[in-house]
This record gives C-alpha cells, sequence and structure tokens, in this order.
C-alpha cells in the first residue's frame, strides 16, 4: 500500500528529522512532503489540496523559529488542521509539539496531539508506534470513504430500479 504524508513545520531540522522517522519505520512505500507554511491559511490550504495527502501532520507552533522562513505565520498547526478537517470531516491529521498542554487546550480533539518526545522515545513507552498510528488513521480513513461511497451507489441503483 502506498501513503502520500504532508509535514509541515517552520524549521528544515525538523522537517529532516521527520523524513528520517519515518525512513527509520518504512513498512509500506510512503511519500513525506515536507513543506514550509504558507503566508495565509487559505494559501495553505491551497498548498495542501494540490499535494492531495493521505494525511496532515504539523508542528504546533508554525511562527515559532524563524530561520528557514521570513514570513509571519497567522495560524498555529492546530488552527490548520481544524481548517482542513473542516472541509474534509475526519481527514486523518495529527499535530506534534513540544507545548502539548498549550496544543490540547486549543484542539478539539486530543487524539491528534503527539509530544515530539514520544516519537523520539517511542521503544520504552508504548507497544504502538506513532508511524503505525498514523498508518492506522489512514487506512481507517480509507475504509469510512469506500462505505460511504458503496452507499452511494446503492442509492444510485434503488433510484434507477424504482425500488
Amino acid at each position: 500500500m502506498s501513503y502520500k504524508i504532508v509535514f509541515i513545520d517552520e524549521e528544515k531540522e525538523q522537517q529532516e528529522w521527520f523524513e528520517e522517522y519515518f525512513d527509520n519505520h518504512k513498512k509500506d512505500e510512503i511519500s513525506i512532503i515536507s513543506i514550509f507554511p504558507g503566508t495565509s491559511m487559505e494559501d495553505m490550504i491551497c498548498i495542501l489540496d494540490e499535494q492531495h495527502p493521505d494525511a496532515i501532520i504539523a508542528d504546533f507552533l508554525l511562527n515559532e523559529i524563524k530561520e528557514d522562513i521570513k514570513h509571519n505565520v497567522p495560524y498555529n498547526g492546530v488552527d490548520l488542521v481544524q481548517t482542513y478537517q473542516y472541509r474534509r470531516p475526519e481527514f486523518p491529521c495529527f499535530i506534534l509539539t513540544s507545548k502539548d498542554e498549550d496544543a490540547l487546550n486549543e484542539s478539539s480533539d486530543v487524539n491528534m496531539v503527539y509530544v515530539k518526545g514520544f516519537l523520539k522515545n517511542e521503544k520504552g513507552n508504548t507497544t504502538v508506534s506513532f508511524y503505525d498510528r498514523v498508518i492506522r488513521q489512514i487506512t481507517a480513513y480509507r475504509e469510512r470513504l469506500e462505505r460511504a461511497q458503496l452507499e452511494v451507489d446503492e442509492l444510485i441503483e434503488k433510484r434507477r430500479s424504482g425500488r
């Protein structure tokens, strides 16, 4: 199975770390697209739409370190994924952060927030890796889409046949 994951962070170093994490866990065909946050929410949503991702993973504080970007980012990772999920409900999105309390306070879904240290130390803390959690979320989302399509197809057939 192949997957396309978009990672958004304002630091190139964090993007490289994230790509390395997925390379080290790779069990499937995964394409990681690391991007810097856009200058506006609208621009960022367009960029995400153009990528056609299977999941979005964003840093919480997208405006914190200005070494690799020079523009102001007027939104955080929670704002971004919630805006995206408004358009695509239940789409697999995750927030990585060093400031989990702040991210949890802003998020309407505590299950999408992960501390970056969790990825670095997951061997001793859990039996399910972040990698596996992302893949499971993508798989579950795809299954929901397939079920919904089958229901639509059945309704169309009922309509055609007059039942």
